[in-house]
């Protein structure tokens, strides 16, 4: 005797292979994206904490010359790159959670219809949904370059080597 075949909507859990097993189970875009969001948050704030620090440090008597403006400027790059990336992930986040939400009403949609026709126009109308709003987000496929991410990499390890000087300077400038 075989056990009852399993399906999408009757309460099972998905099988092997399957994205979607009933209305309302895709993936939690907001949950994951809320845990990978706090990091990120942090270590900009850090990193626009020890910039300020090391950039003020810099300029505070005035420029004294065009050493000193490159040198504000070179330390506040890894900053600009680190801002990049937290919004970009911002809205990437943004685009897929309208995504998930898109998906779960149209193909929610197409599972409680009994019409296959019905099925296939709610698929195709939510593709050209998701391939419209991925248009408009054309420039962020520049950030998934290598040179971009040697670019974040380099930042995050400017950022690293910053945070002891500016502790450093700081407790000169404490004491």
């Amino acid at each position: 005797m075989h056990p009852a075949p399993r399906g999408p909507g009757d309460g099972h859990e998905p099988l092997e292979g399957e994205l979607l097993s009933a209305r309302g189970d895709t993936p939690h875009v907001a949950d994951w994206g809320g845990r990978l969001r706090k990091p990120l948050r942090t270590f900009w704030l850090v990193s626009l904490g020890v910039t300020g620090w090391l950039v003020w440090l810099t300029l505070k008597g005035g420029p004294t010359g065009l050493m000193d403006l490159l040198l504000a400027l070179l330390l506040a790059a890894p900053l600009a790159i680190i801002t990049l990336v937290y919004v970009a992930f911002g809205r990437l986040l943004g685009l897929m959670r309208r995504a998930s939400g898109r998906l779960d009403q149209h193909l929610g949609a197409g599972m409680d219809s009994r019409d296959p026709r019905m099925a296939a126009v709610n698929l195709r109308y939510t593709l050209e949904e998701l391939r419209g709003d991925a248009g408009g987000l054309a420039w962020l496929r520049f950030m998934l370059t290598p040179g971009f991410f040697a670019a974040v990499g380099l930042s995050v390890l400017a950022t690293i080597i910053m945070i002891p000087v500016a502790l450093f300077t700081l407790l000169l400038a404490a004491f």
